[in-house]
């Protein structure tokens, strides 16, 4: 049997102390440990530079940037993996096997160039909020991108020769960014994997910025739409609107 692909795994942080601890001992105790963790920081004041610095698996880039599409781009760039994820300070893999478990996948004979997971909201102190949405039929993500996203971010993990043809994140999203970039590599023709199995435990909490800021995003959404499809489906509408006439979560 061949060896598995490698894995090189991007963290963009900034005043992120409280949980940057957990989100590198997720990544260290993978059974197919990573060749590399990247943590990219432009200038944290709370001591979570300190906490990555220390980190004997860490490779710290305490370094400006644009904002946290441009980390992920640059840390993208200097990766040397076969296969390319980002992980956000605030979440983390639920068990060893994750990162095995993905590199198997992609090993596959059908070999695919994304592979994406199930995931669990959870909040501050670690406790279970929901199961996340995810379509996992794989055929169909191009057709329901207009109307949802289907995937949750730290899940995801892409082949090296999709961001050699696409790129990573677009600079100029700071909300949607995930959901821009899985859109455009849908529209490359790129084949999408699902595996059932949780691969992150993603931290919905109130300040994150996806929630203190739900208007700004839920438009970013929007916009993708209009951008990549022409138009914007009246679902992503109807959530905005929603969000603006009672504050839900849309």
């Amino acid at each position: 049997m061949s060896a598995l692909p490698t894995i090189s795994v991007i963290t963009p942080s900034l005043n992120q102390a409280r949980f940057i601890s957990e989100c590198i001992e997720s990544v260290a105790g993978q059974s197919h440990p990573p060749i590399e963790h990247f943590i990219l920081d432009p200038g944290s004041t709370d001591g979570s530079r300190e906490i990555a610095r220390a980190a004997k698996s860490v490779t710290l880039f305490a370094e400006p940037d644009k904002n946290q599409s441009d980390a992920i781009c640059k840390g993208f760039s200097r990766a040397k993996g076969d296969i390319l994820t980002w992980l956000n300070t605030d979440d983390y893999y639920p068990d060893a096997d994750v990162l095995k478990t993905v590199a198997e996948r992609f090993a596959a004979e059908d070999q695919p160039d994304i592979v994406y997971g199930e995931a669990v909201f959870v909040n501050e102190e670690r406790e279970f909020q929901k199961q996340g949405f995810i379509n996992k039929q794989p055929d169909s993500l191009l057709r329901t991108f207009q109307y949802q996203v289907g995937i949750i971010q730290p899940s995801v993990f892409i082949h090296r020769r999709v961001f050699e043809k696409v790129g990573g994140p677009r600079i100029d999203f700071n909300f949607a960014m995930d959901y821009e970039y899985w859109v455009r590599i849908a529209c490359a023709g790129f084949r999408w994997a699902h595996v059932d199995k949780v691969f992150a435990h993603h931290r919905w909490w109130s300040e994150m910025k996806t929630a203190s800021k739900r208007g700004e995003s839920l438009h970013e959404h929007c916009r993708v739409g209009l951008l990549h499809f022409g138009y914007v489906h009246w679902k992503w509408i109807h959530r905005y609107a929603d969000y603006i006439l009672s504050g839900s979560d849309g």
